[in-house]
């Protein structure tokens, strides 16, 4: 193999890896914007099943002893609380409680 020869044969192949790389470059970025979406949509069912998770917590617990706590103050004709109702906030917190 001649030097001129050779020196064609690696141009060739350096023109090839240029475009062998533009190619694995746009297939690289196909797969990070797959791997976006299947983050999301992975974050996304975990959050609804989080969601069903509790709402089935709070209809089982929660429910169910407001239900009885409701027929108990029924039974003793306890009072409805009416006072004030405070907006939840630290500055509505008394300062010895804080």
């Amino acid at each position: 193999m001649t030097f001129e020869t050779a020196k064609a044969l690696l141009d060739a192949v350096y023109d090839i890896s240029g475009i062998v790389l533009a190619v694995a470059a746009v297939i690289g970025l196909q797969q990070i914007r797959v791997l976006k979406k299947d983050v999301k949509t992975r974050n996304e069912r975990a959050a609804k099943e989080k969601a069903i998770e509790y709402a089935g917590r709070y209809l089982g617990r929660y429910v169910q002893l407001d239900s009885e706590w409701i027929l108990k103050r029924n039974a003793e004709r306890l009072p409805k609380y009416e006072g004030p109702v405070g907006d939840f906030t630290r500055a509505f917190i008394p300062a010895p409680l804080r």
